[in-house]
């Protein structure tokens, strides 16, 4: 096996989506959180995906969390549709507080998951849905992937 992660390109499987998209792989994705994240193994990473993604369904709603289910794993796609709705909007902080809540851990913990994750899923969806996605959540969540300010 090769010691280089793979790029997002070889993250994403070859087969798709039933609309033509490329599906992100399981083994990817993880993969890339765990080289993002600097985890142990990828038991730790895939802890960071499915609190990241519970999280971050938690601030969708409708189109947006359903192409992004398209595109990620599809043992993600419930995790994103299966958290209600936040009742109000989030702050970064807040984000991260929600994050570190679900792991029982410290926020500096909670940080680097949020950005191992969200930064792989940047890497990994397209431009206009990344936008979609940043347009929908409060300001400053564009640090969380790798972009800055938003």
């Amino acid at each position: 096996m090769s010691s280089m992660p793979p790029s997002a390109d070889e993250s994403r499987s070859a087969g798709g989506t039933a609309d033509g998209s490329p599906r992100l792989t399981p083994d990817g994705l993880l993969r890339d959180v765990q080289r993002r994240g600097r985890y142990a193994d990828l038991r730790d990473a895939a802890q960071a995906v499915t609190t990241v993604v519970e999280v971050l369904g938690t601030r969708l709603l409708g189109d947006d969390r359903t192409e992004l289910a398209r595109v990620l794993p599809p043992a993600c796609g419930p995790l994103l549709a299966g958290t209600a709705p936040a009742d109000h909007a989030r702050t970064p902080d807040g984000f991260i507080e929600a994050v570190a809540d679900r792991e029982h851990t410290g926020k500096a913990a909670a940080a680097r998951d949020t950005d191992a994750v969200l930064g792989a899923l940047a890497d990994a969806v397209e431009p206009e849905l990344l936008r979609r996605i940043l347009d929908r959540l409060p300001d400053d969540h564009a640090r969380f992937f790798g972009l800055g300010g938003s």
